[in-house]
């Protein structure tokens, strides 16, 4: 029996204008998304970045620290530019409610990876970058930082390397993820992520 693969039609994206962004924020045992939802998480008074990672286009990723974070934002046309995250409804939800940005569209790497590998992997993007031959997350840092409101030297150098891999992978994994995904599914994804 011959099996029937549908001709899939890859949403058109501007490559030069997508900014893929991830936010770092501070969290302990209590104050998490693992037992908060991301609206009182990032709604909460004790609600602190960290730092932001941003890659315009194919360029270098960018760590900003945050109290430059608003100005950084601000250097972006988020008319014309596209905002790409792994999870989406987190770090468009800081965008918008902490910084007044709503960009032209949304991209959510979680999503897809939700629709094309529910089936053999889980969707976060440690599994999603080495299912396809990336290396994952650096280990060890999230776990270093838990409860710390005021970060050491130490700990925001390493916390920027964490956040660059974990923009490097989402990007690389979102461009190999595209292909796969048909235009309309992509657009469901925009149009959940702006809810």
């Amino acid at each position: 029996t011959e099996l029937f693969f549908p001709k899939i039609t890859p949403a058109e994206v501007d490559w030069d204008r997508l900014v893929s962004l991830d936010f770092e924020t501070f969290f302990d045992s209590e104050y998490t998304l693992k037992k908060l939802s991301t609206s009182e998480y990032v709604r909460d008074k004790r609600f602190k970045v960290h730092m932001v990672g941003i890659k315009v286009g194919r360029g270098k990723t960018k760590i900003v620290p945050a109290a430059r974070v608003a100005g950084e934002l601000r250097k972006i046309n988020w008319k014309t530019h596209s905002l790409l995250c792994h999870n989406t409804q987190f770090d468009g939800l800081i965008l918008s409610h902490h910084y007044g940005i709503v960009p032209l569209k949304y991209y959510c790497s979680l999503s897809m990876a939700r629709g094309l590998h529910s089936n053999e992997i889980g969707a976060g993007l440690d599994e999603v970058a080495k299912f396809y031959g990336g290396e994952g997350k650096v280990d060890g840092v999230l776990e270093s930082v838990q409860g710390v409101l005021n970060l050491s030297k130490q700990q925001y150098t390493d916390m920027a390397i964490y956040c660059g891999q974990d923009v490097d992978e989402m990007h690389r994994i979102f461009r190999e993820m595209h292909a796969k995904m048909p235009a309309d599914e992509m657009d469901l994804i925009h149009i959940t992520m702006r809810m």
